[in-house]
C-alpha cells in the first residue's frame, strides 16, 4: 500500500503538563516556514487549548504549557510529580552501562575512571552523581542543570532526564526516558543496512524540509537497527518499533518496511537509495508530479530556473538542509557534491545550466 496523505494523528501518551495535575490528554503539534503550533485536548475534563507562533525562535509547546500550567491552578488543581510505574534505584555500574534509546534516538552510558558520561552523536558529556541521581557538568540540549537517574521497572531499566520545569520554578520535570536496549545474535542481515536512502514523498506544500531525516542510515547492530530510533528486525525485509517508553512520546515511529526495489518505507515517508539517483547534467525537463525529484551534484552549478510555482533545496550528504528556495534567493557559491532536489506543480519546466 502506498501512502501519499497523513491525517491528523494524536498523540494519546501522558503528557508531563496534565499528568503533574493528575489528569490525561491528547496534544498534536506542527510547523512550517516560521509558524509552530500546538493543540492539548483532555475530553475528561472538557478542557482543550491551542496556540499558533509565527515566530521561529520560541516555541508553542513550550508558552502553551505555561499558560495550561497557570489556567489549572486558578482552576484549583494542583501540581504534584507523576506518579511513575517504577520501584528500584539503580546505582551498579555493571547495570547502568550501555546503549539506551527513545523515540528521537541512541545514546551510550558508560564509566571511565568510575566517573559516568554519556555519548549522543560523538558527543560526551560527564555526570557526578550525587546520591541516586546524577547531575550533568555541562548544558544537555541547551539546558543548565539537567540531571538524571536510573530506575527499574519490571526487569527493564530506564534512565530518566530532569531539567527545571519551564512551567514551575524551582521544581524539576522528567522527560521522556531511554530504555536499555537488549540484543539477541541474529543471522538476518537487514537488506539496506549500511546504505544511505533520501526522502523522496516530500511535498511542496506540506511541511518544512527537515521535520523528518532527509538523509536516512540505517545502521544494524545485531537484531536491532537504528532508523534513527531502534526497531526489531522481523525479516530482511521489516522490522518493527521496539520501545515502548513511558512519559511523553514526541514523534511517531513506523514500521521500517521494502516494497520496491529501490526503496524503503519508514511509516508515510519513503526513503530512496541515494547510489539510484543520477547525477544531474545541463538541459530541461518537467515534474511529473508533486513529489521531490533528487539528483547528484557533481560540479558547480551556474543557475537554475523554474517557470511555475516550484522549490528547490540543496541537502549535503549527511542530510543537513544548505538552500531552500522558499527561505532564500540566492544560491551557496559551491555546489558541488551537494544533493538537488525539486518539487513543486506537476507540468513545470526547470532549467539547469552547468
Amino acid at each position: 500500500m502506498m501512502m501519499t496523505r497523513y491525517g491528523l494523528g494524536w498523540d494519546t501518551a501522558e503528557l508531563d503538563v496534565l499528568a503533574c495535575f493528575g489528569l490525561k490528554g491528547m496534544a498534536k503539534s506542527g510547523s512550517t516556514y516560521g509558524f509552530t503550533s500546538y493543540a492539548v485536548a483532555c475530553p475528561e475534563k472538557k478542557l482543550s487549548a491551542a496556540i499558533v507562533m509565527s515566530s521561529v525562535s520560541g516555541s508553542a509547546p513550550e508558552l502553551l504549557k505555561k499558560v495550561l500550567a497557570a489556567f489549572l491552578k486558578e482552576q484549583g488543581y494542583f501540581e504534584k510529580p507523576p506518579v511513575l510505574p517504577l520501584e528500584k534505584a539503580l546505582i551498579e555500574p555493571g547495570q547502568i552501562e550501555g546503549r539506551y534509546a527513545n523515540n528521537q534516538g541512541a545514546v551510550d552510558f558508560f564509566f571511565r575512571e568510575k566517573q559516568l558520561f554519556l555519548r549522543e552523536e560523538g558527543t560526551e558529556y560527564g555526570l557526578i552523581q550525587e546520591g541516586h541521581r546524577f547531575v550533568f557538568q555541562q548544558a544537555y540540549h541547551g539546558k543548565k542543570h539537567s540531571s538524571l537517574f536510573f530506575k527499574d521497572c519490571q526487569g527493564k531499566i530506564y534512565a530518566v532526564l530532569q531539567w527545571e520545569s519551564s512551567a514551575v520554578p524551582q521544581l524539576f520535570e522528567r522527560l521522556p526516558y531511554f530504555e536499555k536496549l537488549t540484543e539477541k545474535k541474529t543471522e538476518i542481515r537487514f537488506q539496506y543496512a549500511g546504505k544511505p536512502l533520501i526522502l523522496d514523498n516530500e511535498f511542496a506544500n506540506q511541511r518544512q524540509f527537515g521535520t523528518v531525516p532527509l538523509v536516512l542510515c540505517i545502521k544494524q547492530q545485531e537484531d536491532l537497527i537504528f532508523a534513527p530510533y531502534p526497531l526489531r528486525i522481523e525479516s530482511a525485509q521489516r522490522a518493527v518499533p521496539f520501545l515502548e517508553i513511558p512519559g511523553e512520546v514526541s514523534r511517531e515511529m513506523g514500521v521500517l518496511q521494502t516494497e520496491d526495489p529501490d526503496g524503503v518505507w519508514l511509516g508515510q515517508a519513503h526513503y530512496r537509495l541515494l547510489e539510484t539517483v543520477p547525477f544531474v547534467t545541463s538541459g530541461s525537463f518537467r515534474l511529473k508530479d508533486d513529489r521531490t525529484v533528487w539528483f547528484r551534484i557533481e560540479k558547480n552549478l551556474d543557475s537554475i530556473q523554474m517557470s511555475g510555482h516550484g522549490r528547490c533545496v540543496m541537502v549535503s550528504q549527511d542530510g543537513t538542509l544548505v538552500f531552500d528556495s522558499a527561505l532564500s534567493a540566492a544560491m551557496p557559491e559551491s555546489t558541488e557534491g551537494l544533493l538537488l532536489g525539486f518539487c513543486g506543480q506537476a507540468g513545470i519546466e526547470i532549467t539547469i545550466v552547468e
